[in-house]
C-alpha cells in the first residue's frame, strides 16, 4: 500500500473524514489506529515487533528517569539501548555478519537456514534511530519521558514516515499531539494536498521512469557497456533524488493536512558546491542524526586529538551513514568514500577558498556543483550495485563506449516517456535554481494565480500522474 496506489488514497480519504469528524481527545488514537493498519497491511508480524519495540523504549525511559542510582540508571539505558541497536542486527545484519565470519573462517555455506528467511521489518532502520536519540536525551537528562505509551507509540510508527522517514526527533513530533486548540484549516488541507501532488509528480513522472534505465541497468550490469552505463550515470542522481524527494514531500504533505509538521529532508542539494554543503541538503534527517548523535559525541570525547578527532569523527558518522543503508560491502565504500571527501574539504579549505578568488564566480559556482554532482554519482554506483563486482563492473566497462547507433540499449522503456521525464526533471532543477539563485517564491506566485489558471494545472497533472502512474516502482529508501 505505497502512497501512489489506490489502496492507500482510499485508505486515506476514509481516514481524512473519521479524524475531522472525531472529538478532537481521540484525532491522536485515530493516527494511531491508522498507522497500526498501514503496518499490518505489509506484515502483521511487522506490527507485533514495531508496538514491541515502542513498549520497550516507553517503559525503559521510566525506568531511567525515575531510577536515582547512578549504576542503575546506566544499567537501565544500556539495556534498552541493546535491545534497539540488537534488533536492528538480527534483522538488518546478522547474515551478513555470519557469511563475512564463514568466509574468513574458510566455510562454505549454500544453505542460509532460517537467516535466508529474515525479512526486514517496515521502518526499522528509522524507528530504531528515533528510539536510540529518545533514550539518550532522557537518559542525560535533556528531556523528559513521554508519559502515554499512545503518544510515543505515534511518535515512532506514525504511517506517513514509517517506510522512508523522515528521522523525526521525539521533541518536535510529540508537542504537536495536544490538539486541543486544534481545528480545520482549509489553507493548510490546500497546501498539504499541493505537497502531496508535487510529490507524486516527481516520483511517478520522473523518478520511476527514470527508474526504469537504473534498474534494468544495475539487475544485470554485466550485459551492459558504454553508453548505456554512462546514461545510468548521468541519470541515477536525478532519479533517486526524485523518487526520495517525492516520498518526502507526499509524507509532508499528508501530514500537514493533519495539522503534523514533518522536518522536511531536503534542500535543493543539487546546488550545494561542497559534499559537505550536500549532506546539509540531502537527507538532512539521517545526516543531522548522526552530527549530533555520533560526530559531535566523539568530537568532544577524543577532543585532545585536535584534527584526527574531526577525522575519526566524520569517517565514524559516515561509516554509520554508509552501513544504515544495508548490509553490504558497497554500503561500506559508500560511507568511505564520503568521509574521504570531506576530510579533503576539512584540510583543503584555505588553498580552496584562495583559489575561488582567481576564478570568475559564475564558473567556480557551477564548477564546484557539478564536482559535487559527479561525485555523488560516482557513489551511487556503490550505493545502487548488488555487490562489489557489480561496481567495479560498471567502472571498468563505463568508458568503453560501442553501438552509437543504438538508441534504445535494452532499456525497455518508451523513448517519448523518457523523454518527458527528463525535461520535466529539468523543469524542476529550473524551478530550484530559481528559488536557489533568483530567491524567487514559486509556491506564493502559484497561489496567487486566479483560480482558473491553477485548476488547468491540477487537471494537467491528473492527466500526467494518472498515465506514468503504469511505471510505478516500490519507493527506494522504504528498503532501508
Amino acid at each position: 500500500m505505497f502512497f501512489a496506489s489506490l489502496e492507500f488514497l482510499l485508505f486515506f480519504t476514509a481516514l481524512f473524514f473519521i479524524f475531522f469528524f472525531s472529538p478532537l481527545r481521540i484525532r491522536s488514537t485515530v493516527l494511531l489506529v491508522a498507522s497500526l493498519l498501514f503496518i499490518a497491511f505489509f506484515s502483521p508480524a511487522f506490527l507485533v515487533y514495531a508496538i514491541l519495540f515502542s513498549f520497550v523504549n516507553y517503559r525503559v525511559a521510566l525506568w531511567i528517569s525515575k531510577e536515582t542510582n547512578l549504576k542503575r540508571r546506566r544499567n537501565a539505558f544500556l539495556a534498552g539501548q541493546v535491545f534497539n541497536i540488537g534488533g536492528l542486527i538480527l534483522f538488518k545484519y546478522l547474515t551478513f555478519i555470519v557469511e563475512n565470519v564463514l568466509f574468513i573462517a574458510g566455510v562454505e555455506m549454500s544453505d542460509h537456514g532460517l537467516l535466508g528467511k529474515i525479512v526486514l521489518p517496515l521502518g526499522i532502520s528509522y524507528y530504531t534511530f528515533q528510539g536510540i536519540s529518545y533514550l539518550y536525551l532522557v537518559y542525560k537528562a535533556k528531556d523528559q519521558p513521554e508519559k502515554s505509551f499512545l503518544n510515543l507509540t505515534l511518535y515512532m510508527l506514525y504511517f506517513p514516515k514509517i517506510m522512508a522517514g523522515p528521522i523525526e526527533r521525539h521533541r518536535k513530533f510529540l508537542p504537536q499531539l495536544n490538539l486541543s486548540g486544534f481545528k480545520f484549516d482549509h489553507q493548510r488541507v490546500v497546501e498539504g494536498g499541493q505537497l502531496v501532488m508535487w510529490g507524486m509528480f516527481k516520483k511517478l513522472v520522473i523518478g520511476d521512469t527514470l527508474g526504469i534505465v537504473v534498474n534494468k541497468v544495475y539487475a544485470d550490469v554485466e550485459q551492459f557497456q558504454g553508453v548505456p552505463l554512462i546514461i545510468t550515470f548521468i541519470l541515477q542522481p536525478l532519479q533517486l533524488y526524485f523518487d526520495f524527494s517525492g516520498y518526502t514531500d507526499m509524507a509532508l504533505g499528508f501530514s500537514k493536512i493533519f495539522g503534523i509538521q514533518l522536518t522536511d529532508n531536503f534542500r535543493r542539494p543539487f546546488f550545494a558546491q561542497t559534499i559537505g554543503e550536500f549532506w546539509r541538503r540531502w537527507h538532512i534527517t539521517l545526516s543531522s542524526w548522526c552530527n549530533d548523535f555520533i560526530y559531535n559525541r566523539l568530537l568532544l570525547k577524543h577532543r585532545k586529538w585536535g584534527n584526527k578527532a574531526a577525522i575519526y569523527a566524520v569517517f565514524s558518522s559516515f561509516l554509520v551513514i554508509g552501513i544504515w543503508h544495508g548490509a553490504n560491502w558497497t554500503f561500506v565504500v559508500l560511507g568511505i568514500l564520503q568521509g574521504t571527501a570531506l576530510t579533503y574539504e576539512f584540510f583543503s579549505k584555505r588553498k580552496r577558498v584562495k583559489w575561488s578568488k582567481t576564478v570568475p564566480s559564475f564558473f567556480y559556482k557551477w564548477g564546484s556543483r557539478g564536482l559535487v554532482y559527479f561525485f555523488f554519482s560516482i557513489s551511487l554506483v556503490f550505493f545502487f550495485s548488488q555487490s562489489m563486482g557489480d561496481a567495479i563492473h560498471f567502472f571498468e566497462f563505463l568508458p568503453k563506449i560501442q553501438d552509437l547507433g543504438n538508441t534504445h540499449y535494452g532499456f525497455n522503456i518508451v523513448r517519448w516517456e523518457a523523454g518527458v521525464a527528463l525535461l520535466m526533471a529539468l523543469l524542476f532543477l529550473v524551478f530550484e535554481w530559481m528559488i536557489e539563485d533568483k530567491g524567487v517564491k514559486l509556491k506564493e506566485w502559484f497561489n496567487g494565480l486566479r483560480w482558473g489558471y491553477r485548476w488547468v494545472f491540477y487537471f494537467f497533472w491528473l492527466f500526467v500522474v494518472v498515465y506514468f502512474s503504469k511505471n510505478q516502482l516500490v519507493f527506494v529508501y522504504a528498503e532501508f
